[in-house]
């Protein structure tokens, strides 16, 4: 079995974060930029991680893309923010 197959039908299928799970976030502008987000804990407004630069425990508010998956922004919302999305665990 092709293993990029495999990992798109997972990508497809997560749509929401899951407890002590690692997830990857990009920066729009450079796409070879990735940081990894431990998602401590999930409410259903927000999502807990450890922040990954300062090693901070913090807060964001989940929202909801076009296909009903969820994403945050790690450090904040500005133009070329990292976005972290549920359908992105760490492999």
């Amino acid at each position: 079995m092709n293993p990029i197959k495999t990992r798109q039908r997972d990508e497809k299928k997560m749509k929401d974060f899951t407890n002590n799970t690692i997830f990857t976030g990009r920066f729009i502008n450079d796409a070879d930029s990735v940081l990894e987000v431990k998602v401590v804990k999930v409410s259903a407004k927000t999502v807990t991680f450890v922040h990954p630069h300062t090693a901070d425990v913090t807060r964001a508010k989940i929202m909801r893309d076009d296909e009903g998956v969820a994403f945050f922004f790690p450090l904040g919302r500005y133009s070329m923010a990292p976005v972290v999305r549920a359908n992105r665990p760490a492999v």
